[in-house]
């Protein structure tokens, strides 16, 4: 694909962790990799619908004028 950026894997929680920031950092790294489609089993309707796949389906995310494509997006593109 395209315009696709190579992320860092996330490394795995320290077992010399403190048991409350383990679970706090394990559920956080879960829900990452949810979010990026790399969980084992998972759905591709839980990935999150990025800017750039909107961009690649054709959706003109840079327009600001609500009415020329129905969606505005300017308030979400940085």
């Amino acid at each position: 694909m395209s315009g696709a950026i190579k992320k860092p894997a996330i490394p795995g929680i320290p077992i010399s962790a403190d048991p409350e920031l383990r679970r706090f950092l394990i559920a956080v790294k879960e829900i990452l990799e949810s979010y990026e489609g790399l969980r084992p089993n998972q759905s591709n309707l839980d990935k999150v619908v990025k800017m750039v796949h909107l961009k690649n389906m054709g959706v003109d995310v840079d327009a600001t004028d609500s009415t020329k494509y129905g969606y505005d997006f300017s308030d979400l593109a940085v």
